[in-house]
């Protein structure tokens, strides 16, 4: 049995999913993380409710408690407000702290390695995880699967995100000319 062609409209997000993956396998540990904050907020932007046009806090976290999801022997759970701090300190201050970790203690503050599990003591005062970048790209790309899974299902959630898709950028093979 031959697996369902996914919709030509789809390739975008497996484009940068992909990415993602090229970037762990090169060893490019801080841009596959980087790579993976920006694909949540892609799917924070496409699973907003209707008639909203940009993607909140909010949306991204909803969409990290949804789908992002460890596997249950793992040490730590993700939790939507952990995974966007993370996203907040990395993104805007190449950090391990946010301006949310200041103002809530509760949420955990992320260090990676590249493999192996992820590492949390919920008795550690520092609330640190250290997240294995490796199984939070298989998580990642679980969680794709669990999203567009409700997507062929939710004729609403399919409407939401057929209209915003044209927006996402989309790569196109050039083959670039031969050097004079």
């Amino acid at each position: 049995m031959e697996a369902p062609q996914r919709p030509e409209i789809l390739n975008g997000v497996f484009d940068l999913l992909n990415e993602i993956i090229r970037c762990q396998k090169a060893d490019a540990t801080v841009a596959a993380i980087a790579m993976i904050y920006v694909f949540v907020d892609t799917m924070a932007f496409l699973s907003m409710p209707t008639g909203q046009t940009t993607q909140t806090r909010k949306d991204f976290i909803s969409w990290v408690d949804n789908y992002l999801k460890a596997n249950p022997a793992q040490p730590y759970q993700y939790r939507g407000l952990d995974v966007y701090a993370a996203r907040c300190s990395l993104l805007h201050a190449f950090s391990a702290e946010a301006e949310a970790h200041r103002k809530d203690p509760s949420i955990h503050r992320y260090s990676y390695t590249d493999n192996g599990p992820h590492a949390y003591d919920p008795k550690e005062p520092t609330g640190l995880v250290i997240i294995s970048v490796a199984l939070l790209i298989h998580d990642l790309c679980t969680a794709t699967e669990l999203f567009f899974g409700d997507w062929s299902r939710d004729q609403a959630l399919r409407t939401r995100v057929a209209n915003r898709l044209p927006a996402l950028y989309n790569t196109f093979p050039i083959t670039p000319p031969t050097a004079p």
